[in-house]
């Protein structure tokens, strides 16, 4: 019989989804220190040593899931979605990105120059600034009047901005609000997920899921519809918290990553590509990155000393230059130790 954790009703879940291994306690008594959802809320790790994956036990029923997200971020507009840095010189940061997105990825907006060129090789010297922006294309390379689907869209800025660059963009996402604010864009949405979509099988050029695996119920069964609606040929990329990063091993039950009671299942690399392969894509890139890093590391150090944080507010200047520090070390770590990035970024391809 379901449990219940103050209006969110749970079921116990005491295997490994990935493998089937037993878990064992990690975490107990975690509260929503970012957006108040009720309840108290318990991580198990798999003790399988080739797996690791945490998940919640209890785990809150699909039927009431959506509690979870009364006050969640994704209900911003794209214009109240502010990016610390994002208004300082904005004009010279978008001549550099355009240079940046035009050598690495082909995305041309208006005639390139030699000295934008050379301001987005520039670029390469800031592994946080560069990894931000290989993320806002979702590591998707140009491709005209390619279909893009993307799976858990939120309000829409991501669509936007690959519309932007030439992609005929569709999204999908559970939170009305969330939809509603990016219809009113004049973005083609849909509220839902995968499962329940009326799209026609190999319909998209690639499909994304940029922070959406560790919130659902049944990842395969999404993978898999995700490979029904691929094209052949096609591209799933996914990007994902990585169980393995250095902030999780240094803030442990305080890394903002946990976001209980909202992620259900928290991956590491390995068992991530297993189940991406196990829905029939084949797993081409498989890597960790610092971006957000300074973001994760921030926030997980208030949470940690005041308890709360709000990744709606920008945490103090002190306070980020710090963690903008760590993440330059986690970022040199990254050849040492290429798994312990904060995030994993997965790109699979449909071959048949």
């Amino acid at each position: 019989q379901p449990g219940i954790a103050m209006n969110i009703r749970t079921l116990p879940c005491g295997t490994c989804y990935v493998c089937g291994a037993a878990g064992e306690a990690l975490y107990d008594g975690l509260r929503d220190r970012l957006f108040g959802a009720p309840g108290e809320w318990n991580f198990k790790r798999c003790t399988n040593h080739g797996c690791g994956i945490l998940w919640l036990d209890p785990m809150p029923v699909l039927e009431d899931i959506e509690l979870a997200y009364r006050t969640y971020f994704t209900h911003q507009t794209p214009e109240l979605s502010v990016h610390i840095g994002a208004k300082l010189r904005p004009r010279i940061m978008n001549f550099v990105k355009s240079g940046y997105l035009s050598r690495k990825y082909g995305y041309l907006n208006g005639p390139s120059t030699p000295f934008q060129n050379w301001a987005g090789f520039c670029m390469y010297l800031d592994p946080l600034r560069h990894a931000d922006l290989d993320a806002s294309v979702i590591y998707l390379h140009q491709r005209s009047r390619g279909r893009l689907l993307d799976v858990g869209c939120g309000n829409g800025e991501t669509l936007r901005t690959m519309r932007d660059l030439g992609w005929k963009v569709e999204g999908l996402d559970p939170d009305p609000l969330a939809v509603q604010r990016a219809q009113a864009l004049g973005l083609p949405i849909q509220r839902g997920s995968l499962a329940d979509c009326s799209y026609s099988p190999n319909r998209f050029d690639a499909i994304t899921m940029v922070h959406v695996i560790e919130h659902l119920h049944d990842p395969l069964f999404e993978l898999q519809q995700a490979y029904r609606l691929l094209k052949k040929g096609g591209l799933l990329v996914m990007i994902t918290p990585n169980v393995a990063s250095l902030g999780h091993r240094l803030f442990r039950r305080d890394w903002i990553h946990l976001d209980p009671p909202r992620h259900l299942h928290i991956f590491a690399c390995r068992p991530l590509a297993a189940l991406t392969e196990r829905a029939g894509l084949r797993v081409g890139k498989l890597f960790t990155t610092v971006r957000w890093a300074p973001y994760a590391f921030a926030h997980s150090m208030l949470i940690r000393w005041r308890g709360v944080s709000s990744i709606n507010v920008a945490p103090p200047r002190l306070l980020y230059a710090l963690a903008r520090s760590m993440a330059f070390i986690e970022w040199a770590m990254l050849t040492p130790q290429p798994l312990l990035g904060e995030e994993i970024v997965l790109v699979a391809q449909k071959d048949c």
